[in-house]
């Protein structure tokens, strides 16, 4: 605490979070050869259901001004609620997108000459049994499909082409202005500095782990696996696999 008299607020809540969040993940719960360490390893094992920083202050935000509002209310009152349309605008277009295509080939069925063609031909073409009749299939008239064929035209038409041109513009644009808007969540969550130190090990991994072992570059602690069960497994998988592989040779050559 050199340099300062408020020792309360020497500790950002960002640097506080980060520390909270450095003991749960090394903390040990139960024998460390076995692994039981840290918070990840209890949700993966249904202990917990979640794990996340909480936010300091109340959440109701009326009549504050924002420079006013803790970091809670922020989150509330920009993000989490169906008004915050801040959120949802860099989406409008990819939705607008999608219905106006939509629109225009609910306009534009009446000229499909494919799907009008089907329609119109009744019981002219008269088509093959998808499979043999000994089993059930029958012949089938082509007009049959005339719904699928004006269905699919909503989907697939010319005005597809110009929606793909404009998502692809659309994906740049969204890309730069989400980082920016990053950018300057960061900056008033205090978070421009942070980076993740070290890359922790799936919780899947850590969870079936049966011991500890030091990692001969960084030296730290980290679950691992004997060499003779990895081999077991490694056995195990080529068994499972070769099985699989001989049992379709054998479906193939009763065919």
């Amino acid at each position: 605490f050199v340099g300062s008299q408020n020792r309360d607020r020497f500790f950002t809540n960002t640097d506080r979070i980060r520390v909270v969040n450095y003991i749960l993940q090394n903390v040990t719960y139960g024998k460390r050869k076995r692994a039981e360490v840290g918070i990840n390893r209890l949700v993966e094992e249904d202990v917990f259901q979640a794990a996340y920083p909480l936010h300091d202050g109340p959440e109701e935000y009326d009549n504050l001004a924002d420079d006013k509002l803790n970091r809670r209310q922020v989150l509330r009152k920009y993000w989490a609620r169906w008004g915050a349309w801040n959120v949802y605008r860099v989406a409008t277009p990819s939705l607008s997108g999608r219905y106006y295509r939509f629109l225009y080939g609910i306009i534009t069925s009446s000229w499909n000459v494919p799907a009008n063609e089907i329609c119109a031909s009744n019981e002219t073409y008269k088509m093959c049994p998808l499979c043999d009749e000994d089993i059930g299939c029958n012949y089938w008239y082509l007009s049959t499909t005339c719904s699928k064929a004006q269905l699919s035209y909503l989907f697939d038409h010319a005005g597809t082409v110009f929606f793909s041109i404009f998502m692809s513009f659309w994906a740049v644009t969204f890309l730069e202005y989400w980082k920016r808007k990053q950018a300057s969540l960061a900056y008033h969550w205090d978070c421009m500095d942070f980076e993740d130190e070290e890359e922790r090990p799936r919780p899947q991994f850590a969870a079936q782990a049966p011991l500890l072992e030091k990692n001969p570059i960084t030296g730290i602690l980290e679950p691992y696996f004997p060499e003779d069960m990895r081999k077991r497994r490694w056995l195990t998988g080529i068994g499972v696999l070769v099985g699989m592989v001989k049992k379709e040779k054998q479906l193939e050559d009763d065919d």
